[in-house]
C-alpha cells in the first residue's frame, strides 16, 4: 500500500483531532510554562499518529503479497492502543489518553484506507475473512489522490491559526 497515502491521511487525522482537543503544536510553548511534563502530549500526538499509520504493515512485515493479517485487525488495534495507554500512563494520565487516542487513530486510518482496496482487511482476525469495499487497487491512482488531498487539507489545518 502507498506509504504516502497512509502517512498523509494520518496527518489529516492528527490535524483534526489536535484542533478539537487543543493539542496543536503551536500551543506547546505556552504549555511549557506549566512544566515540561505538560508539553509531552503536544509532542507525542503527531508522532504517535504517524507511527500508528505504519504499524499494521510493520506488524505484518515479511508476509509478502496478501500480507494483511493480524496486524490489520481490530484485535491489533485494541492491543496496541491499550499498550500505548499503559505506557503513557506511567508518565501521566493525560499522556495515557493522548497516546491511546492518537496511536489508535493512526492505526485506524491505515485500516480504513486498506479496506477500500480490493484486498481488504481482516477486521475480526482470526475469526473472520478479509472484508473489502472493493473500490480501488492498492497503490493505485485513487489511493494517491486520497493521499494528496489528505496532505493538502492537513497542511491547511496545521498552518492556519484556529
Amino acid at each position: 500500500m502507498d506509504r504516502f497515502a497512509h502517512l498523509s491521511l494520518a496527518l489529516l487525522i492528527y490535524a483534526l483531532l489536535s484542533r478539537e482537543l487543543g493539542l496543536e503544536l503551536h500551543r506547546a510553548p505556552a504549555a511549557l510554562l506549566r512544566g515540561p511534563h505538560v508539553m509531552l502530549p503536544y509532542l507525542a500526538a503527531p508522532a504517535l499518529c504517524l507511527i500508528g499509520a505504519r504499524l499494521p504493515d510493520a506488524m505484518d512485515r515479511g508476509r509478502g503479497p496478501g500480507h494483511r493479517g493480524a496486524g490489520h485487525s481490530l484485535l491489533a488495534l485494541g492491543v496496541c492502543s491499550s499498550m500505548a495507554w499503559w505506557i503513557g500512563g506511567l508518565v501521566s494520565p493525560e499522556l495515557a489518553r493522548v497516546s491511546a487516542l492518537f496511536l489508535g487513530a493512526g492505526q485506524l486510518s491505515h485500516l480504513l484506507l486498506d479496506w477500500i482496496t480490493y484486498e481488504g482487511v481482516p477486521w475480526l482476525w482470526p475469526a473472520g475473512r478479509k472484508s473489502s469495499l472493493r473500490i480501488c487497487k492498492a497503490g493505485g491512482l485513487l489511493i494517491g489522490l486520497i493521499g494528496l488531498l489528505s496532505l493538502v487539507l492537513a497542511l491547511r489545518l496545521l498552518l492556519l491559526p484556529t
